[in-house]
């Protein structure tokens, strides 16, 4: 009987080698890989995929001023919310977009002056991922006109809740569980809508902020 395997068979493994490394190379130039970024152009990433990670294009996770110009020359160049930081000119440069809204939700710190510059946009401004705020970012924000989402903070100071009462627009803080009634009293005095749940704050400064139509 004749040991030697039927040629097909060869030819099957190699038309499943051509496959596999086929799938390789797409899921790399779907991904926004270094090879896609280098020779490709970032417009070929997707931030959706599930095999994405920011680390493929910027280690450090920071929004420059080029990313940021890039943006808003083509607004689908990319996911600004895969950023964790953002440069100072990178936020100036952003205030300027036309758009209604503007995502920022991977960013975990902010500068008072990336805040001041930030709250010039006239749009929507999504800021989910600041777990904390520093008076001074507080205050920087509060001059920001339109509907300002905060939705990961869990705390705010007194300072921080009257400096946020100024804001003109609509409020979304929805993960507050921590609230003095001195700082409830002071954020009761916003004159717009702010988005709550109640079921996590401190009773007395639910009702103090219910008591005043929020």
């Amino acid at each position: 009987m004749s040991t030697h395997r039927p040629f097909w068979s060869y030819q099957y493994s190699l038309y499943f080698l051509a496959l596999m490394i086929i799938l390789w190379l797409c899921r790399y130039l779907n991904t926004g890989s270094i090879m896609s970024q280098k020779y490709w152009g970032p417009s070929l990433f997707n931030p959706n995929s599930p095999h994405y990670s920011s680390d493929d294009f910027y280690p450090t996770g920071l929004l420059t001023v080029e990313i940021a110009e890039q943006f808003l020359a083509d607004t689908s160049s990319g996911n600004l919310s895969q950023y964790t930081s953002i440069e100072d000119a990178a936020a100036e440069a952003l205030a300027k977009h036309k758009g209604d809204l503007l995502s920022l939700n991977g960013l975990t710190e902010l500068s008072e002056t990336a805040s001041e510059a930030l709250a010039k946009f006239q749009g929507n401004l999504g800021l989910n991922g600041l777990t904390s705020l520093s008076d001074a970012a507080a205050d920087a924000l509060s001059k920001h006109k339109g509907y300002l989402l905060l939705d990961s903070l869990t705390e705010l100071s007194t300072a921080q809740a009257e400096a946020l009462s100024k804001q003109d627009g609509r409020l979304d803080l929805k993960s507050l569980t921590s609230l003095s009634d001195v700082a409830a009293e002071a954020l009761a005095k916003h004159e717009g809508d702010i988005y709550f749940n109640h079921d996590q704050l401190p009773p007395s400064a639910s009702k103090i902020l219910k008591d005043a139509g929020h």
